[in-house]
Protein backbone atom coordinates (compact mmCIF):
# COMPACT_ATOMS: atom_id res chain seq x y z
CA UNK A 1 0.00 0.00 0.00
CA UNK A 2 2.88 2.38 0.80
CA UNK A 3 4.30 2.08 -2.72
CA UNK A 4 0.85 2.67 -4.20
CA UNK A 5 0.38 5.85 -2.15
CA UNK A 6 3.87 7.21 -2.92
CA UNK A 7 3.45 6.67 -6.66
CA UNK A 8 0.04 8.39 -6.55
CA UNK A 9 1.55 11.35 -4.70
CA UNK A 10 4.28 11.59 -7.34
CA UNK A 11 1.83 11.45 -10.26
CA UNK A 12 -1.01 13.70 -9.04
CA UNK A 13 0.93 17.01 -9.34
CA UNK A 14 1.30 16.32 -13.06
CA UNK A 15 -2.45 16.62 -13.54
CA UNK A 16 -2.83 20.39 -12.94
CA UNK A 17 0.35 21.01 -14.93
CA UNK A 18 -1.06 19.24 -18.00
CA UNK A 19 -4.57 20.67 -17.61
CA UNK A 20 -3.83 24.29 -16.71
CA UNK A 21 -0.16 25.18 -17.22
CA UNK A 22 1.04 23.34 -20.32
CA UNK A 23 -0.05 24.37 -23.87
CA UNK A 24 -3.44 23.12 -25.02
CA UNK A 25 -1.89 20.38 -27.18
CA UNK A 26 -0.22 18.80 -24.13
CA UNK A 27 -3.49 17.22 -22.96
CA UNK A 28 -4.05 15.69 -26.40
CA UNK A 29 -0.52 14.27 -26.37
CA UNK A 30 -1.01 12.87 -22.87
CA UNK A 31 -4.33 11.26 -23.83
CA UNK A 32 -2.69 9.88 -26.97
CA UNK A 33 0.10 8.26 -24.93
CA UNK A 34 -2.29 6.81 -22.34
CA UNK A 35 -4.55 5.46 -25.10
CA UNK A 36 -1.69 3.76 -26.92
CA UNK A 37 -0.32 2.23 -23.71
CA UNK A 38 -3.78 1.07 -22.61
CA UNK A 39 -4.56 -0.57 -25.94
CA UNK A 40 -1.17 -2.28 -25.99
CA UNK A 41 -1.62 -3.56 -22.44
CA UNK A 42 -5.14 -4.83 -23.11
CA UNK A 43 -4.17 -6.72 -26.26
CA UNK A 44 -0.60 -7.82 -25.51
CA UNK A 45 -0.84 -8.18 -21.72
CA UNK A 46 -3.72 -10.64 -21.85
CA UNK A 47 -1.91 -13.00 -24.23
CA UNK A 48 -5.08 -13.12 -26.31
CA UNK A 49 -3.38 -12.61 -29.66
CA UNK A 50 -1.25 -15.22 -31.44
CA UNK A 51 1.13 -12.44 -32.49
CA UNK A 52 1.88 -9.04 -30.99
CA UNK A 53 2.03 -7.28 -34.36
CA UNK A 54 -1.71 -6.45 -34.39
CA UNK A 55 -1.31 -5.00 -30.91
CA UNK A 56 1.38 -2.69 -32.30
CA UNK A 57 -0.90 -1.66 -35.16
CA UNK A 58 -3.70 -0.97 -32.70
CA UNK A 59 -1.48 1.06 -30.35
CA UNK A 60 -0.28 3.27 -33.21
CA UNK A 61 -3.81 3.70 -34.56
CA UNK A 62 -5.21 4.53 -31.11
CA UNK A 63 -2.48 7.13 -30.54
CA UNK A 64 -3.67 9.02 -33.61
CA UNK A 65 -7.30 9.37 -32.51
CA UNK A 66 -6.87 11.87 -29.62
CA UNK A 67 -4.50 13.95 -31.77
CA UNK A 68 -7.04 14.00 -34.58
CA UNK A 69 -9.82 14.95 -32.15
CA UNK A 70 -7.68 17.84 -30.94
CA UNK A 71 -7.05 19.08 -34.47
CA UNK A 72 -10.71 18.70 -35.41
CA UNK A 73 -11.92 20.52 -32.27
CA UNK A 74 -9.50 23.36 -32.97
CA UNK A 75 -10.72 23.55 -36.61
CA UNK A 76 -7.20 23.06 -37.87
CA UNK A 77 -8.21 20.52 -40.51
CA UNK A 78 -11.84 21.43 -41.07
CA UNK A 79 -11.73 20.45 -44.76
CA UNK A 80 -10.46 16.97 -43.86
CA UNK A 81 -13.00 16.27 -41.11
CA UNK A 82 -14.75 13.53 -43.10
CA UNK A 83 -12.17 11.79 -45.22
CA UNK A 84 -9.21 11.57 -42.82
CA UNK A 85 -11.02 9.38 -40.21
CA UNK A 86 -12.41 7.29 -43.08
CA UNK A 87 -8.91 6.81 -44.51
CA UNK A 88 -7.42 5.83 -41.15
CA UNK A 89 -10.20 3.38 -40.25
CA UNK A 90 -10.20 1.82 -43.71
CA UNK A 91 -6.42 1.44 -43.67
CA UNK A 92 -6.53 -0.10 -40.20
CA UNK A 93 -9.20 -2.63 -41.22
CA UNK A 94 -7.30 -3.54 -44.38
CA UNK A 95 -4.13 -4.01 -42.34
CA UNK A 96 -5.87 -6.33 -39.86
CA UNK A 97 -7.44 -8.50 -42.53
CA UNK A 98 -4.16 -8.59 -44.45
CA UNK A 99 -2.49 -9.82 -41.25
CA UNK A 100 -5.13 -12.55 -40.94
CA UNK A 101 -4.78 -13.64 -44.58
CA UNK A 102 -0.99 -13.68 -44.43
CA UNK A 103 -0.95 -15.59 -41.15
CA UNK A 104 -3.28 -18.37 -42.22
CA UNK A 105 -5.72 -19.47 -39.54
CA UNK A 106 -3.76 -18.14 -36.55
CA UNK A 107 -5.13 -14.59 -36.57
CA UNK A 108 -8.88 -15.09 -36.77
CA UNK A 109 -11.97 -12.92 -37.00
CA UNK A 110 -12.42 -12.99 -33.21
CA UNK A 111 -8.93 -11.49 -32.91
CA UNK A 112 -9.70 -8.86 -35.56
CA UNK A 113 -12.89 -7.90 -33.75
CA UNK A 114 -11.15 -7.57 -30.38
CA UNK A 115 -8.29 -5.52 -31.83
CA UNK A 116 -10.62 -3.20 -33.72
CA UNK A 117 -12.89 -2.76 -30.70
CA UNK A 118 -10.02 -1.95 -28.33
CA UNK A 119 -8.25 0.37 -30.76
CA UNK A 120 -11.42 2.39 -31.33
CA UNK A 121 -13.22 2.28 -27.99
CA UNK A 122 -10.37 3.15 -25.63
CA UNK A 123 -8.97 6.25 -27.40
CA UNK A 124 -12.42 7.50 -28.40
CA UNK A 125 -13.64 7.36 -24.80
CA UNK A 126 -10.43 8.90 -23.43
CA UNK A 127 -10.68 11.64 -26.09
CA UNK A 128 -13.73 12.97 -24.24
CA UNK A 129 -11.15 14.83 -22.15
CA UNK A 130 -9.87 16.60 -25.26
CA UNK A 131 -13.41 17.43 -26.38
CA UNK A 132 -14.42 18.76 -22.95
CA UNK A 133 -11.29 20.92 -22.78
CA UNK A 134 -12.23 22.47 -26.13
CA UNK A 135 -15.68 23.60 -24.91
CA UNK A 136 -16.20 27.35 -24.29
CA UNK A 137 -15.90 26.84 -20.49
CA UNK A 138 -13.84 23.71 -20.86
CA UNK A 139 -11.07 24.75 -18.49
CA UNK A 140 -13.65 24.90 -15.69
CA UNK A 141 -15.22 21.54 -16.62
CA UNK A 142 -12.11 19.51 -17.44
CA UNK A 143 -11.37 18.51 -13.86
CA UNK A 144 -14.82 16.96 -13.31
CA UNK A 145 -14.11 13.60 -15.04
CA UNK A 146 -10.98 13.25 -12.91
CA UNK A 147 -12.91 14.05 -9.73
CA UNK A 148 -15.44 11.34 -10.61
CA UNK A 149 -12.81 8.74 -11.52
CA UNK A 150 -10.13 9.43 -8.92
CA UNK A 151 -12.38 9.97 -5.90
CA UNK A 152 -14.56 6.96 -6.71
CA UNK A 153 -11.40 4.86 -6.83
CA UNK A 154 -9.60 6.28 -3.79
CA UNK A 155 -12.60 6.57 -1.48
CA UNK A 156 -13.89 3.11 -2.42
CA UNK A 157 -10.43 1.65 -1.81
CA UNK A 158 -9.96 3.05 1.70
CA UNK A 159 -13.60 2.68 2.73
CA UNK A 160 -13.47 -0.94 1.65
CA UNK A 161 -10.30 -1.55 3.66
CA UNK A 162 -11.74 0.02 6.80
CA UNK A 163 -15.37 -1.10 6.74
CA UNK A 164 -15.83 -3.46 3.82
CA UNK A 165 -17.82 -6.59 4.73
CA UNK A 166 -20.29 -7.50 1.98
CA UNK A 167 -18.79 -8.54 -1.36
CA UNK A 168 -19.92 -6.43 -4.30
CA UNK A 169 -19.36 -8.96 -7.10
CA UNK A 170 -17.43 -12.20 -7.71
CA UNK A 171 -15.67 -10.45 -10.60
CA UNK A 172 -13.54 -8.51 -8.12
CA UNK A 173 -13.63 -10.23 -4.69
CA UNK A 174 -11.90 -7.37 -2.87
CA UNK A 175 -14.59 -4.84 -3.76
CA UNK A 176 -17.45 -4.40 -1.30
CA UNK A 177 -20.79 -2.60 -1.11
CA UNK A 178 -19.42 -0.49 1.71
CA UNK A 179 -16.48 0.51 -0.47
CA UNK A 180 -18.80 1.40 -3.36
CA UNK A 181 -20.94 3.54 -1.05
CA UNK A 182 -17.83 5.29 0.27
CA UNK A 183 -16.59 5.90 -3.27
CA UNK A 184 -19.91 7.43 -4.29
CA UNK A 185 -20.02 9.61 -1.18
CA UNK A 186 -16.50 10.82 -1.90
CA UNK A 187 -17.41 11.78 -5.47
CA UNK A 188 -20.52 13.67 -4.39
CA UNK A 189 -18.57 15.60 -1.75
CA UNK A 190 -15.82 16.26 -4.28
CA UNK A 191 -18.27 17.68 -6.81
CA UNK A 192 -19.90 19.90 -4.20
CA UNK A 193 -16.49 21.04 -3.00
CA UNK A 194 -15.42 21.85 -6.55
CA UNK A 195 -18.53 23.97 -7.07
CA UNK A 196 -17.81 25.85 -3.84
CA UNK A 197 -14.19 26.39 -4.87
CA UNK A 198 -15.21 27.75 -8.27
CA UNK A 199 -17.71 30.12 -6.65
CA UNK A 200 -15.35 31.33 -3.92
CA UNK A 201 -12.08 31.63 -5.85
CA UNK A 202 -13.11 32.27 -9.46
CA UNK A 203 -16.62 33.69 -9.10
CA UNK A 204 -18.10 30.98 -11.33
CA UNK A 205 -21.56 29.79 -10.31
CA UNK A 206 -22.28 26.08 -10.76
CA UNK A 207 -25.65 24.42 -10.24
CA UNK A 208 -25.24 22.19 -7.19
CA UNK A 209 -28.01 19.74 -8.22
CA UNK A 210 -26.36 19.27 -11.61
CA UNK A 211 -22.93 18.82 -10.05
CA UNK A 212 -24.40 16.14 -7.79
CA UNK A 213 -25.96 14.50 -10.85
CA UNK A 214 -22.54 14.59 -12.51
CA UNK A 215 -21.10 12.97 -9.41
CA UNK A 216 -23.78 10.29 -9.20
CA UNK A 217 -23.57 9.19 -12.82
CA UNK A 218 -19.87 9.90 -13.27
CA UNK A 219 -18.95 8.04 -10.09
CA UNK A 220 -21.08 5.05 -11.12
CA UNK A 221 -19.44 5.09 -14.56
CA UNK A 222 -16.01 5.19 -12.95
CA UNK A 223 -16.79 2.12 -10.85
CA UNK A 224 -18.21 0.37 -13.91
CA UNK A 225 -15.01 1.06 -15.83
CA UNK A 226 -12.97 -0.43 -13.01
CA UNK A 227 -15.19 -3.52 -12.82
CA UNK A 228 -15.22 -3.92 -16.61
CA UNK A 229 -11.45 -4.14 -16.76
CA UNK A 230 -11.49 -6.47 -13.74
CA UNK A 231 -13.80 -8.70 -15.76
CA UNK A 232 -11.21 -8.87 -18.55
CA UNK A 233 -8.37 -9.58 -16.12
CA UNK A 234 -10.36 -12.32 -14.45
CA UNK A 235 -11.14 -13.95 -17.79
CA UNK A 236 -7.44 -14.09 -18.68
CA UNK A 237 -6.25 -14.83 -15.11
CA UNK A 238 -3.93 -11.84 -14.82
CA UNK A 239 -3.50 -9.50 -11.87
CA UNK A 240 -2.54 -6.35 -13.80
CA UNK A 241 -2.42 -5.33 -17.44
CA UNK A 242 1.11 -3.99 -17.04
CA UNK A 243 3.81 -2.91 -14.61
CA UNK A 244 4.39 0.70 -15.67
CA UNK A 245 3.39 2.16 -12.28
CA UNK A 246 4.60 0.30 -9.17
CA UNK A 247 1.72 -0.55 -6.90
CA UNK A 248 -0.84 0.39 -9.56
CA UNK A 249 -0.04 -1.84 -12.54
CA UNK A 250 -0.17 -0.47 -16.05
CA UNK A 251 -1.72 2.62 -17.60
CA UNK A 252 -5.06 0.85 -18.09
CA UNK A 253 -5.05 -0.36 -14.49
CA UNK A 254 -4.63 3.23 -13.33
CA UNK A 255 -7.04 4.93 -15.75
CA UNK A 256 -9.76 2.28 -16.12
CA UNK A 257 -12.12 4.34 -13.93
CA UNK A 258 -11.70 7.27 -16.31
CA UNK A 259 -12.55 5.14 -19.33
CA UNK A 260 -16.33 5.36 -18.83
CA UNK A 261 -16.43 8.38 -16.53
CA UNK A 262 -14.99 10.74 -19.17
CA UNK A 263 -17.59 10.12 -21.92
CA UNK A 264 -20.46 10.06 -19.42
CA UNK A 265 -19.37 13.46 -18.05
CA UNK A 266 -18.92 14.83 -21.57
CA UNK A 267 -22.49 13.90 -22.49
CA UNK A 268 -23.85 15.41 -19.25
CA UNK A 269 -21.86 18.62 -19.68
CA UNK A 270 -23.13 19.06 -23.24
CA UNK A 271 -26.76 18.21 -22.45
CA UNK A 272 -27.01 19.75 -18.97
CA UNK A 273 -24.29 22.39 -18.49
CA UNK A 274 -23.87 23.02 -14.77
CA UNK A 275 -21.96 26.26 -15.14
CA UNK A 276 -24.30 29.22 -14.77
CA UNK A 277 -21.95 32.20 -15.03
CA UNK A 278 -18.33 32.83 -15.91
CA UNK A 279 -16.43 35.99 -15.06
Amino acid sequence: MLVRILVAIAILPLLPLVLYVAPDWALACAVSAVSALSVWELLAGTGFLPSKRPAVYAAVFSACIPLWVFCAQASRWADAADWVPLAFITGFCVLLFAEAIAGGAKFQFTHISAVFFAALMIPFFFSSLVRVAALPNGRHYILLPFIAAILSDICAYFTGILWGRRKLTPISPKKTWEGAAGGMAGVLLGMAGYGLLQQTVFGNAFSLPLLLLYGLLGGAAGMLGDLSMSLVKREFSIKDFGSLLPGHGGALDRFDSLLFAAPVLEVLIRLLPAMETAL
